[in-house]
């Protein structure tokens, strides 16, 4: 009798101490989620999620409606259905659907099996990629498509250490070839740009702002990305009409009779017709400052610094490094330590433009090309251009200072700069003047400003 009672009470305690133990939600196999469906009464299976809530920072079971979701991200839920990017360790190089997974579609290689090293941590978008360390006399068993590198998810990338006829003497890998990045025949440039953008830390937050309000306002100094960041906005927007629009073009957003209708503005700056427009609206809702110094931070600066560098057959170091031979390469490559300075220097135009004309036409000038010249300088030949509008003399002065720019790498003869640099300014800056300013009059003010006579 006593056993039977000290039996009983010991499985009351077992109970005790189960009901009490909590376990994390996991989301249960995919064979389970028509019996899910059912008891959380989906309309059908494949309105059942089981995804990762912002708000609970847990597992939470969900019926909606499921939707695309981009490469380099994840389905999340932050109340509705949200996206956010794909984790270190995860990728999805390709759109799939919301009810797909938990997490981004595949998990990174680890590039950890002998010989192997990692030589770049891959994205949101691409799995690792990894080398054997010729340095230490591995090779590959199979050649791999590229010669710097091999890619796990597409190649067998097993390495072994072979073995030197010569006891004193080192071999290297495999004959190492120069490497030329080159763009692939047939890419979409505008599929590029898109995968770049969509990578931006303040994407989600602009997505979010547009889908909450039927105006969004980019505004920022020339080749700060503001067209690319609202080609990317509308591309995301296919479910409303959407128009991109500017300072000249604000008329459309009152003629516009379809409330559904969105519309991004793209602003140099804003101005007073502008300004009336958004006074009822909720400044901080609708507004993005693309020129504030912490738009893009450090991560996105690295990743379009490296965009434009690929996009022009430029190394890294990295690359530089593992495509040498003992022969001597003319290869154009840029340093770490200029990649860094580059990241942190504050630009003139803005951050993209800047990149892009960089690693086209400056690659050679480093650091020098990204440097900002004083306000103070900035200041006075606004100044000028301003006067320039009302004044031949200022407009004169300040054509004349683009113009020997401009000609930095033609000889600075008055002809020179006349024919070929002088009057595309004037054109440009001041197309109204052009006409009233005959070529003998220019060349007399030229040499009259230059000292020459």
């Amino acid at each position: 009798m006593k056993s039977k009672v000290l039996s009983i009470l010991l499985a009351i305690e077992i109970i005790k101490i189960v009901g009490v133990v909590t376990y994390d939600i996991k989301c249960p196999h995919r064979s389970h989620w028509q019996l899910r469906a059912i008891q959380y009464k989906c309309q059908n299976e494949p309105f059942y999620h089981c995804l990762y809530d912002k708000n609970t920072k847990n597992l939470t079971e969900k019926c909606t409606k499921p939707d695309d979701i981009p490469s380099g991200f994840r389905a999340v839920l932050s109340g509705n259905l949200d996206v956010e990017k794909c984790s270190d360790t995860y990728f999805a190089p390709f759109m799939y659907w919301s009810n797909d997974s938990v997490e981004c579609p595949y998990q990174k290689s680890v590039c950890a099996e002998e010989g192997q090293v990692i030589l770049d941590n891959g994205s949101e978008e691409e799995d690792v990629k990894c080398f054997c360390d010729y340095r230490q006399g591995y090779e590959y068993i199979f050649k791999p498509k590229h010669d710097c590198y091999c890619s796990p998810t597409d190649e067998d990338c097993t390495c072994f250490r072979k073995k030197c006829k010569d006891e004193g003497s080192i071999l290297t890998s495999v004959t190492i070839w120069f490497i030329r990045i080159k763009r692939k025949r047939g890419i979409d440039e505008n599929e590029i740009l898109w995968k770049n953008v969509k990578k931006l830390s303040k994407f989600p937050d602009l997505r979010q702002k547009l889908n909450k309000n039927c105006i969004l306002v980019l505004k920022g100094r020339p080749g700060t990305g503001k067209n690319a960041i609202a080609n990317g906005l509308k591309r995301f927007n296919r479910s409303n009409t959407c128009k991109i629009i500017t300072n000249d073009d604000l008329s459309e957003i009152k003629s516009s009779n379809n409330k559904k209708t969105k519309f991004i503005i793209k602003a140099e700056y804003i101005s007073s017709e502008l300004e009336s427009l958004l006074k009822p609206l909720k400044p901080t809702d609708i507004m993005c400052d693309l020129d504030d110094d912490n738009f893009y931070d450090a991560n996105d600066k690295k990743n379009i610094l490296t965009f434009h560098r690929k996009r022009n057959n430029i190394l890294s170091e990295d690359e530089w490094k593992q495509c040498q031979t003992k022969q001597t390469t003319t290869e154009v490559y840029m340093k770490k330590s200029l990649e860094a300075d580059l990241c942190r220097e504050k630009t003139l135009k803005g951050f993209p433009w800047m990149c892009a004309s960089l690693c086209k036409d400056h690659i050679n000038l480093g650091i020098r090309y990204f440097r900002q010249p004083p306000a103070d300088l900035v200041s006075e030949l606004d100044d000028l251009k301003i006067k320039g509008e009302h004044d031949n003399s200022s407009a004169i002065k300040y054509c004349l200072l683009v113009s020997v720019l401009l000609s930095n790498d033609d000889e600075l003869t008055v002809d020179n700069i006349l024919k070929k640099s002088f009057g595309k300014a004037m054109t440009d800056i001041y197309p109204k003047k052009v006409r009233l300013l005959p070529w003998n009059v220019l060349k007399l003010f030229y040499l009259t400003q230059c000292k020459i006579i």
